[in-house]
């Protein structure tokens, strides 16, 4: 049986990668549409994915909604950050750690992948960098304490983000502190 993958681009920003002919295993399916995604960046030097998305139909995958935009569209991160750690996140997690996941937000925003000035980045550890550019300041805190910020269609995808994405961070856009 030949697999067959379709990307379609819905609109600008936006990009739905979905088979026309799809392999019965669910873990074929998942590298399929990995190597299919990968190649359309590589031909896409110009775009940088923002937020991937599965589609799925009870448990099986269907497809992905990709979300990207240009890199010269992106925002770039300010020079100079103030950062505050929650207290109970460095002790569980140590400086190393909480430094390890700062560079990997500065690697990740580096890229051009935001385009909003103030953002929260939710890594797999349930660990937030709220990301005010405009402020020029970030805070890291748990997801316990920033849950109560978000709104319920924004709790329901970050739940659906947690469950299975393989993506590094999960993006909201927030308000930025600075008037």
């Amino acid at each position: 049986m030949s697999v067959k993958l379709q990307i379609i681009v819905q609109e600008p920003g936006w990009a739905m990668v979905k088979f026309t002919t799809p392999p019965d295993d669910d873990r074929e399916r998942k590298q399929f549409l990995k190597l299919t995604l990968q190649d359309w960046v590589r031909d896409h030097q110009g775009f940088t994915v923002e937020k991937v998305q599965p589609i799925r139909f009870g448990n099986k995958l269907l497809g992905l909604n990709v979300f990207y935009c240009e890199k010269s569209a992106a925002a770039k991160p300010p020079s100079n950050l103030t950062v505050k750690v929650d207290t109970d996140l460095q002790k569980k997690y140590g400086k190393e750690y909480i430094e390890a996941v700062m560079s990997d937000v500065a690697t990740f925003t580096a890229t051009g992948r935001l385009r909003d000035n103030a953002v929260a980045l939710i890594n797999r550890l349930e660990i937030v960098v709220i990301m005010d550019q405009q402020a020029e300041q970030a805070s890291i805190l748990p997801l316990s304490k920033f849950r109560k910020q978000i709104g319920p269609t924004i709790a329901h995808e970050l739940n659906e983000w947690l469950a299975g994405s393989e993506s590094g961070f999960f993006c909201v856009a927030i308000q930025s502190r600075k008037k």
